[in-house]
């Protein structure tokens, strides 16, 4: 997690993450930069939308891309008939 950087992720990047012996897919909804980060590779935040059920419990998961797999800590933020929101924070 420490290298990975705001250019990394756009808004409709599409992720595989597996969890309980399912594979969901999570969508980047809303990346957002935060100055003042003590990481070496800067500070961002990231929201992903995901089905409505089952609602993912905050932890660590593999996020699988075309490109490159990284686990990424998510917490569960939101949830409603249309989907459920997580975000993860780098700071």
């Amino acid at each position: 997690m420490d290298d990975l950087r705001v250019n990394d992720f756009s808004v409709g990047d599409a992720f595989k993450v597996e969890a309980g012996g399912q594979v969901h897919v999570l969508t980047v909804s809303r990346v957002e930069e935060l100055p003042r980060a003590a990481r070496d590779a800067g500070g961002f935040r990231l929201e992903f939308a995901g089905p409505p059920q089952p609602i993912l419990e905050q932890a660590i998961y593999t996020f699988r891309g075309s490109l490159r797999s990284d686990d990424i800590f998510i917490v569960p933020i939101a949830a409603g008939a249309n989907g459920a929101t997580y975000e993860a924070i780098f700071i």
